[in-house]
């Protein structure tokens, strides 16, 4: 079962593929740039020159699972990279059928890099993962911002950037976006609070300012093969942050609930008005519920976006 799963290691993936499919068989492989460390440490710039980033991994021990073991690998949108890894190598030697909805479309191996001033770095993405029959899982490519502006655009790949290929059995898998399952079971629906903040990219933007204050300890994790793990006090510090800087998401309908007022106004129906405003403050609270009705929902949305 690895709905919800934000991933972790990549040689944690393997060793999971690895109880499943025979020695020697190919789990996934790398393709990507070599970005060099901190200028100056001579040491670790000499070790990586000697690196290759374009790596195949394959499975090297035999299989604990024998082949008559029929597997079912449950996903959903939430399954993320290091766990992408293994459901996309099971399903590309046709050794188990996935089951669910399209999984998160994180294909980017990235590496932290310290910067000159203490305390700051910068994560830089240095190559892609790819399934064992050629796909590409990453469901986003970016590009410069326009004329005037800074940094990048994100852009989703399209239907038909996506590309097919064939699994060990001759079935035609695809890649751009995520793993497809092989039998799609949607999964709950969201809540509007779950829905407005992932519209307005909330998680993201709070695993930035996280990691921007927490850089040394997150250097420390990497360094350590270590994750940050989401907890109850980080979770609240989320809810303040989305109070701060996302108003609408403490009230999701107060827009059609403002049109209404404009409309009733418009229709001499003003009166009505205050009726309109404590239906605003009953939503908001309803709004506010739903912070900690589907605090673990939200907890995950966070952790995917802190691994991402």
């Amino acid at each position: 079962d690895l709905r919800g799963n934000p991933g972790g290691l990549l040689g944690s993936a393997v060793d999971v593929a690895n109880l499943f499919v025979p020695k020697g068989t190919p789990i996934v492989s790398t393709k990507g740039r070599l970005v060099m460390p901190t200028v100056g440490d001579s040491d670790v710039k000499a070790k990586l020159q000697a690196q290759d980033f374009d790596q195949t991994y394959y499975a090297e021990y035999p299989p604990l699972v024998p082949r008559s073991t029929r597997i079912v690998v449950l996903v959903n949108g939430e399954t993320a990279s290091a766990a992408e890894i293994v459901s996309g190598a099971l399903q590309d030697h046709d050794r188990a059928a996935v089951v669910g909805e399209k999984t998160f479309g994180k294909g980017l191996v990235q590496q932290i890099q310290r910067l000159s001033q203490p305390g700051t770095q910068i994560k830089l993405t240095i190559a892609k993962y790819y399934t064992p029959s050629g796909r590409c899982i990453q469901s986003k490519s970016y590009k410069q911002a326009g004329v005037g502006r800074y940094g990048t655009v994100e852009e989703r790949f399209s239907e038909a950037s996506q590309q097919s290929f064939k699994t060990d059995g001759g079935r035609l898998v695809r890649s751009a976006g995520g793993i497809e399952p092989d039998v799609v079971v949607k999964s709950r629906s969201r809540g509007m609070l779950e829905r407005d903040l992932l519209e307005k990219n909330a998680f993201f933007q709070w695993a930035g300012e996280w990691e921007k204050f927490h850089a040394l300890e997150g250097e420390q994790m990497s360094k350590a093969g270590n994750i940050a793990v989401v907890t109850d006090e980080m979770y609240d510090g989320f809810v303040r942050f989305v109070k701060d800087h996302f108003p609408l998401a403490s009230g999701p309908f107060d827009p059609a609930l403002d049109k209404l007022k404009e409309a009733l106004a418009e229709l001499g129906y003003a009166e009505a008005n205050p009726d309109v405003d404590l239906l605003k403050q009953h939503m908001a609270q309803l709004t506010e519920a739903e912070f900690y009705k589907n605090k673990e929902a939200l907890k995950r949305h966070l952790q995917a976006a802190l691994n991402e």
